[in-house]
């Protein structure tokens, strides 16, 4: 999740013209998700309607491919 975050999703928002704040430290990153706070690139977006939030939700997933689909599976089952 930390790589996803900093390689592909960081970018694909900034390269929207999102504000995106500095990627913590992997130290941070994995002490803010263990407790429950995880930092996020979309921490700071901010889109004028549920279209726009899904407009660029679709353009930058939040999590990657595989993790989507496993939380996914979790949550129908």
């Amino acid at each position: 999740l930390y790589s996803y975050d900093l390689t592909t999703l960081r970018p694909c928002l900034i390269a929207r013209g999102f504000p995106v704040g500095r990627t913590p430290s992997r130290t941070d990153f994995e002490r803010r998700l263990r407790a429950q706070h995880p930092w996020s690139p979309y921490d700071a977006v901010m889109v004028p309607t549920r279209f726009a939030w899904y407009d660029i939700s679709d353009a930058c997933p939040p999590l990657p491919a595989a993790l989507a689909s496993t939380v996914a599976a979790a949550s129908a089952g």
